[in-house]
């Protein structure tokens, strides 16, 4: 853009704006030269490229924020404040300073030099329930009913719609029984965020005749929004461009919601360096939030997207602050971030803030914090209005401990158990009703159950002691709870891993938990459902547990399968198919679905079709 281009853009976005005089056109223009002399660009890191939300009315978000370090950082107070929006530009800029000082004055009193600041790691009605789906087709594996959650395959029952997030084209393919068709291809999605450099598309979702995709290159995010009522012939009917790097979506009914950080880079000169940007033009103010003790340049952004309108925004609010995980009810929102005080000796710990939703409007509720800070998603839970949720405790000396909170929706503690399994941290969780499940690790697999019937006084109920440990737990059915992890030998046996291990726990009695079966596979010795939800299909309905695995065979080579496996309570486990998977593919991009009484197994490229009895293959299409 030319100088001049540049200084009138700036001046129309100054209009009526009161802005630091620092920050004006004319203060700008004498700058220039100076711009000119640095860098046209300052380009993310290769690997904070893949950075990994929704609801209806009377939605609310809850974001956790990121802390380095500071003194009474935990004091979340503000005198003479009903909210934490900025009452002006200055007041934005002014804290950007503030930090950059602070960020300065400590690093050289701790004699280091000023790093990059980088992304932190990539995001039911009130409770979890057992998943069911509304066809006789799967659906992506989320956590809450209700809230869809976006991934690269998706199926609505006659097409199947898979995704390259690397080459950025989506395929859908019509799916009649064995017959595979190819009907169309999206390209050219990368292109939509303006350039494709360092670009992927992230994730899709799939809503009446509609398809929502989400691209991101590090610096912005595109939700790009097609018409397929023709499959043969997509039309895309609507674009909005985030700035920031792509965290986390959701869509509840005909809203989409994203999420994306964005950095702020020292001496910010321009307002548009400032202050962040959807669809080119920046954000109000009073859409802005500074928290107390705020001390990361960087912007957590929420857009809504009505899909009925998908070229602009519903609203959009930002935060001063960094987000982890996405946890989502059909009520609230969710986001956390790890916050460090390393001044203190138990120095991780969370802060949440709280906005409601109406039909897409977000509003400033409450905020708070807890000790400690959550392993994913499944970490938290609500209901009732009470966030119930569960973090590990770190201590300078390399201890750690375990606590269960329960907060009001003001976000203030009511009830909370700590102190639990020192030594060890919380590797999965999942919530019940009035009980709460999660899993610790160091040398065998403590299994609690918790009764949070009474928010004011939850009580452990139980613990179960077995080796190894579960990294995803499901519910199977009202009584029974699925867990998927590893297992490995106690100390006395050196401690080694065995296998992919899946366990079924008896919970008819929260009391005494019981695991009742588990089957160890030794040669898995990979898959990517201990990390990812969506990479795992599980239908009790069906009698299906489905994933991917890297399996070690003993000529010492490797081979990717897709491997199924049944329940019976009177049995146990026990496998129904292993079904080879492009040796070339990568087992992230791998995933199963079922469509009636077949089955297919997907890759970027490829999907194979298996009758749902025996699973003989009896279809494929590449392209």
């Amino acid at each position: 853009m030319k100088q001049n281009e540049l200084l009138e853009k700036i001046r129309k976005s100054a209009d009526n704006i009161p802005v630091p005089h620092k920050l004006s056109p004319d203060h700008i223009l004498d700058g220039l030269e100076d711009v000119a002399k640095e860098k046209k660009s300052k380009k993310r890191p290769y690997w904070l490229r893949y950075g990994g939300v929704a609801a209806a009315a009377g939605l609310a978000l809850f974001v956790t924020l990121g802390i380095l370090s500071g003194q009474n950082s935990r004091n979340i107070s503000r005198e003479n404040r009903s909210s934490y929006a900025a009452e002006s530009y200055e007041d934005i800029y002014k804290e950007i300073r503030k930090i950059e000082k602070q960020r300065k004055e400590e690093f050289a009193a701790a004699g280091g030099e000023m790093v990059a600041e980088t992304a932190a790691g990539a995001e039911a009605g009130a409770e979890t329930e057992i998943s069911k789906g509304t066809g006789d087709y799967s659906q992506t594996n989320i956590q809450v009913q209700g809230v869809d959650e976006g991934d690269i395959v998706k199926t609505d029952g006659s097409y199947i719609y898979s995704l390259d997030p690397g080459e950025g084209c989506l395929t859908i393919v019509a799916a009649d029984k064995e017959k595979l068709k190819k009907e169309s291809q999206i390209q050219g999605i990368l292109e939509e965020n303006g350039s494709s450099e360092f670009g992927i598309v992230q994730e899709f979702y799939i809503w009446e005749n509609k398809l929502s995709v989400l691209a991101t290159n590090g610096e912005t995010t595109a939700a790009v929004t097609y018409d397929i009522s023709d499959k043969a012939r997509p039309v895309k009917i609507g674009k909005v461009i985030q700035e920031g790097q792509y965290l986390s979506s959701r869509r509840s009914g005909d809203y989409l919601y994203v999420f994306t950080e964005r950095w702020t880079y020292e001496k910010p000169r321009k307002m548009k360096e400032y202050i962040p940007e959807i669809n080119g033009e920046i954000m109000a103010y009073q859409d802005i939030y500074l928290p107390d003790h705020v001390d990361h340049t960087s912007f957590l952004i929420c857009s809504s997207i009505d899909l009925n309108a998908p070229s602009e925004t519903t609203d959009q609010k930002a935060v001063m602050a960094r987000g982890d995980n996405f946890y989502v009810s059909t009520d609230n929102i969710y986001i956390s971030a790890e916050k460090y005080d390393y001044q203190a000796s138990q120095y991780n710990y969370t802060e949440l803030i709280r906005f409601s939703y109406n039909d897409g409007k977000i509003v400033y509720q409450a905020h708070g914090l807890i000790d400690g800070t959550m392993l994913n998603q499944f970490s938290m839970d609500e209901k009732d209005g009470f966030l119930r949720l569960v973090a590990t405790l770190h201590y300078s000396k390399g201890e750690s401990t375990n606590s269960l909170y329960i907060l009001d929706p003001q976000l203030e503690v009511v009830g909370k158990i700590e102190n639990l399994a020192p030594g060890e941290r919380i590797y999965s969780a999942r919530f019940m009703g009035n009980t709460g499940y999660f899993v610790t690790y160091r040398e065998t697999d403590p299994l609690f159950s918790a009764d949070l019937s009474d928010p004011q006084n939850p009580v452990i109920l139980g613990q179960l002691k077995i080796p190894g440990f579960s990294q995803y737990l499901h519910f199977w059915s009202q009584d029974l709870l699925f867990g998927l992890g590893q297992e490995y030998g106690l100390p006395e046996e050196g401690g080694n891993f065995k296998g992919l291990k899946m366990s079924m726990f008896d919970i008819s009695k929260p009391a005494d938990v019981k695991e009742i079966d588990k089957l160890v596979v030794k040669e898995y010795e990979n898959t990517p459902a201990w990390y990812s939800h969506k990479a795992i299909l599980i239908s009790p309905e069906k009698n299906l547990i489905g994933f991917a695995v890297n399996k070690y065979l003993p000529d010492r080579t490797w081979s990717n399968e897709y491997v199924i496996y049944g329940y019976d309570k009177n049995n146990g486990f026990y496998k129904k198919a292993e079904l080879p998977c492009s040796q070339g593919e990568n087992i992230q991009f791998v995933r199963g679905l079922y469509i009636g009484d077949y089955f297919y197994v997907t890759g970027r490229r490829e999907i194979q079709a298996f009758t749902g009895q025996d699973f003989q293959k009896c279809g494929s299409l590449t392209w």
